[in-house]
Parts: C-alpha cells; structure tokens; sequence
C-alpha cells in the first residue's frame, strides 16, 4: 500500500478558513494535472475550505470524489511535544479518534 499526502493550494490571505488564492487555484490544478498520472483507489481531505477545493480539482482530474475526513484537519501542532496521557479531553477526543 502506498499513501501520498498533498498539502492544499495557497489560501487567501486573510485570517479564517477561507478558499484558495487565484495562485493557490493554478496550483490545485497543476497538482491534479501531476497525480492523474497515477492511479488512487480513494481519495480524503480535511474540511477546510482550501483543503476541499484543492481535492476538488484533484478528484475531478483523477475520476474520484473525494471523502472529507474531520481527523486531517489542523491542529496544534505543539501538542506533540506533549505526554498523551496529559492531553485535555478536547485533543484526546479529536486527536486519537
């Protein structure tokens, strides 16, 4: 088995989860041109707008629709650093679920 992971077009410069940048959009759509060279038995993407409309591009070009999975989305990543068993409820919850 193997797993690709991309990271999602450059988003709009503003604060919040807003779309893709016009460059961001030329970007989803040079990696979908890439990855439909491949074959992919499934596709995901967290539910962050740039996220969804990166793997929308890609979907289109690749022939899947791609599966929004909430555990993809961000997160703290100093969280790491810490002990699990000293998570609060929330990152235990979100993080290992």
């Amino acid at each position: 088995m193997e797993i690709v992971f991309v990271r999602h077009g450059e988003k709009i410069k503003e604060e919040g989860d807003l779309g893709l940048s016009e460059n961001g959009i030329t970007q989803a759509k040079n990696l979908a041109k890439q990855l439909s060279k491949e074959k992919f038995d499934e596709t995901y993407s967290s539910n962050l707008n740039r996220a969804k409309e990166t793997s929308k591009f890609v979907g289109e070009k690749i022939g899947l629709k791609p599966m929004i999975e909430d555990s993809l989305n961000e997160f703290e990543s100093n969280l790491l650093k810490i002990p699990e068993n000293d998570w609060d409820n929330e990152s235990t919850v979100s993080y290992t679920h």
